[in-house]
């Protein structure tokens, strides 16, 4: 907001305060719960934040079955085990590289803080726009030296859109931020 209003404004960047991701956190978790699920906890349950930002509603699910299964009782291991899980079950996309980085970090530190002893090395999110269709071309032309590492999250992005199960799709909308006369490859339908 402080260095580029205008960016802020074109990308959809919001702040969504702690409180209000608890909330919705819980209400996903206990949603699941009353549809025979065993809540986040459960294997089968996979989760994208199709706009993820800097990680806020991915480290509230992590922080939320931390804290329900320290309730519970579990044992340590018990806790790493299914937090390694989950960060095989979440998955984000960000369109700013910027909050990309960030997000990886504190899901990182988040995941480490937990006790999980061995975290994937590649966390599931990526650098995507949500609204492009899967398979449309980078927006920019040529990307240079970073091109194949772009296309690998490019790649698995697509792959995330057109293939993975997501049962439970949670945190702010992606922002619909271009007229579809001006980009219709880039936008959905």
């Amino acid at each position: 907001e402080t260095f580029d209003p205008a960016a802020r404004e074109r990308y959809g960047v919001y702040y969504t305060p702690v409180e209000v991701v608890r909330f919705m956190v819980g209400a996903l978790d206990r949603a699941l719960r009353a549809m025979s699920y065993d809540g986040l906890q459960d294997q089968k349950v996979h989760i994208l934040d199709p706009a993820t930002g800097t990680g806020t509603f991915l480290l509230g699910i992590v922080d939320r079955v931390r804290e329900d299964m320290a309730e519970k009782g579990y044992a340590a291991g018990d806790v790493q085990l299914a937090l390694e899980d989950l960060s095989k079950r979440m998955y984000g996309l960000e369109l700013l590289i910027g909050p990309l980085a960030v997000a990886h970090d504190r899901l990182h530190t988040a995941l480490a803080l937990s006790s999980a002893s061995s975290t994937p090395s590649r966390l599931g999110v990526y650098l995507a726009d949500t609204l492009a269709e899967p398979g449309a071309a980078a927006p920019g032309g040529t990307l240079g030296f970073v091109s194949s590492t772009i296309g690998d999250e490019m790649k698995e992005a697509n792959r995330i859109k057109s293939e993975q199960p997501v049962l439970a799709i949670i945190g702010n909308p992606p922002y619909f931020r271009l007229p579809a006369a001006d980009a219709p490859e880039l936008i959905g339908r």
